[in-house]
């Protein structure tokens, strides 16, 4: 998972995320104002918690993919594949499954 990290301050984190054929997360961002995020056409901002910060950050250099995980009726979860383990990193809004068996390299 190549993910950049970003720091412009210290009371919000976001996750910057594009969409296509499977969501993928580019950048996490620690800042204090929403107007020094770049704009980045195709790509959005989903707001995250520092728990959610931490462990994108403990999982950069892990195999991670979305999967379905233990929340019924919710997708969007990160499954560490390294690790075995898994992370609700979205509460609203479902997003497409990146089945790892399913992928096109």
């Amino acid at each position: 998972m190549a993910v950049f990290r970003f720091t412009y301050g210290v009371k919000h984190y976001c996750v910057r995320v594009g969409f296509g054929s499977r969501p993928l997360v580019y950048a996490v961002y620690m800042y204090d104002q929403e107007d020094v995020l770049p704009s980045i056409p195709g790509q959005i901002y989903r707001p995250i918690n520092s728990e959610q910060y931490d462990w994108i950050l403990n999982h950069l250099m892990c195999d991670v993919s979305y999967t379905e995980g233990d929340w019924p009726g919710r997708t969007g979860n990160l499954q560490c594949r390294t690790h075995d383990s898994f992370f609700k990193l979205f509460d609203n809004d479902p997003i497409v499954c990146d089945w790892c068996d399913e992928r096109q390299v």
